[in-house]
């Protein structure tokens, strides 16, 4: 029963880090003007000072590999650690170095733990539970996402920038305590792994392909969230009904997780992010040929089958693996940073080419391919 008991507890732990990391992430982008005034730059340059944010995330394989070797609960531990380095370098020290290094750190925890979390998640349950632990990690990670705006917007506004920050670390270190203490360490949860066997895991076909789909499928994740509110921007939509939508759209992520968690292991994850992911080009093409209160109801569909189906990739690529999974979980969050770093340098100019349009184009053609490979390893 005690074991019960702190294997909840150790669920509960996590999804409650994966909804900070995840608000942490996101409450930067509301944020923007703010930070451009506190740290006294222009506003466009504030992206800049968050893309050491993704080139941190790419190392996150390293700490998997760690995971796998040294054990998966140590490394969540040093994770947790590495966030709260973060969040208190930018709660009391008021530089913009200080700041690129926390948000840094906060990054390689953020790109990390979406890796190692679910990998911990899933070793806690029964192979037939993993789509319900699936859906609710998705839902932490939805919820985080959609809450980042007001509660980010109320502690800024009300006690200033830093107090942000003092919340995060305040309770980044009561959850790692928490978790140290309590969550189990899972018996034979690391095997000894060489870096011979962590680069066998990117060779073999299905892997291969498995990564690939994970970078096609990540695109949105810059072009649809970053340039959907400048394009409705310049057709003329007010600030209220931009934010109106980016809410519908997190309310339809979070209905996302509730579908991985009631249906994914009744339906079979591979059909199911395969249904999914086919049918998210048409409503992308719908937000440039639609207009009016029709983009709520195509938000509302986006967030929904996006969150289904990237909410599925790292289950469905711990099936792609028998061993080495923290590691190769860990890969997968690599490709997600990698592509952030490659959309954030190149978004712009594409944008300035080819419009909200252009992007579209991409993103729907880079969803439809990782169908089509989809189809191939299932």
């Amino acid at each position: 029963m005690k074991q019960s008991k702190n294997t909840l507890l150790a669920i509960i732990l996590i999804l409650l880090v994966q909804f900070v990391v995840t608000y942490e992430m996101n409450v930067v982008f509301p944020l923007t003007p703010t930070i451009a005034h506190v740290y006294q730059i222009p506003t466009h340059q504030v992206a800049y000072m968050n893309i050491g944010n993704a080139i941190f995330g790419m190392f996150a394989p390293l700490i998997g590999y760690a995971a796998d070797k040294v054990g998966i609960k140590k490394m969540i531990g040093f994770t947790l650690f590495l966030f709260l380095l973060g969040s208190v370098l930018i709660a009391f020290i008021p530089s913009m170095l200080i700041y690129v290094i926390g948000r840094s750190l906060n990054g390689l925890a953020f790109f990390t733990m979406l890796g190692i979390g679910l990998n911990y998640l899933a070793m806690l349950v029964d192979e037939d539970k993993l789509g319900v632990v699936s859906g609710l990690h998705r839902i932490a990670f939805a919820l985080g996402v959609l809450v980042s705006p007001f509660v980010g917007t109320y502690l800024v506004e009300s006690y200033g920038f830093q107090a942000n920050y003092v919340v995060l670390a305040v309770v980044i270190a009561i959850l790692l305590v928490l978790f140290m203490i309590f969550s189990p360490e899972i018996k034979g949860a690391h095997e000894s792994i060489s870096v011979k066997e962590a680069t066998a895991l990117i060779r073999g076909q299905r892997e291969l392909k498995m990564i690939a789909i994970t970078f096609l499928m990540s695109t949105p994740a810059i072009f649809f969230f970053n340039y959907l509110s400048v394009y409705l921007d310049h057709q003329g939509l007010g600030a209220q009904t931009i934010a109106t939508l980016y809410t519908i759209i997190a309310v339809g992520s979070t209905l996302g997780g509730f579908f991985i968690m009631l249906f994914s292991d009744k339906m079979g994850k591979f059909k199911m992010i395969t249904l999914v992911s086919a049918l998210i080009p048409f409503v992308l093409l719908g937000f440039y040929f639609s207009g009016g209160w029709f983009l709520l109801a195509l938000g509302f569909m986006f967030g929904f089958l996006f969150d289904s189906a990237t909410g599925l990739l790292f289950p469905v690529g711990s099936l792609i693996v028998n061993q080495y999974k923290a590691t190769f979980l860990t890969i997968l969050s690599l490709v997600m940073s990698f592509v952030n770093v490659i959309s954030n340098i190149i978004a712009p100019t594409l944008y300035h080419v080819g419009g909200f349009m252009l992007l579209i184009v991409i993103m729907a053609v880079s969803i439809l391919v990782s169908n089509l490979m989809l189809r191939q390893i299932s």
